[in-house]
């Protein structure tokens, strides 16, 4: 089993112990998507492996995984922890989302600072480098 853990802060992580804590630190997107095609051929469906994220491309990329079948749902549990300060615990709700096709994880919350910065681009009508 594959656990992927997300979360809204680092404190929302906090306690959980994993194999991977957030392989993203110091890699480009590029880097993220190479170790991610990495883990996936050494990913054995019987193992279990936790990995703490925020990156919006590793999220992104096991998208990809499942819509190519490349891992099945029954091998994929991903979580997101929220940091409820009111209840002083995490909250845990699952990424996936209903789309016509595939199910898939939803990392909009992810995603949205980064389309915010191309919308941006193209407001000012400046070419992105």
């Amino acid at each position: 089993m594959l656990k992927i853990y997300t979360g809204n802060n680092s404190e929302s992580l906090k306690g959980i112990k994993a194999k991977y804590e957030f392989p993203e630190n110091g890699l480009s997107g590029w880097e993220q998507i190479d170790w991610m095609e990495e883990k996936l051929e050494e990913f054995n469906g019987d193992d279990e492996v936790i990995v703490k994220t925020f990156s919006p491309y590793i999220l992104n990329y096991l998208n990809l995984w499942l819509a190519r079948g490349d891992i099945g749902y029954e091998n994929l549990e991903a979580l997101e922890m929220y940091l409820d300060e009111t209840l002083e615990k995490p909250i845990e709700t699952s990424l996936k989302i209903l789309n016509e096709r595939v199910e898939l994880i939803d990392t909009r919350s992810l995603s949205d600072p980064i389309a915010y910065i191309y919308e941006r681009y193209d407001k000012e009508k400046l070419p992105i480098l």
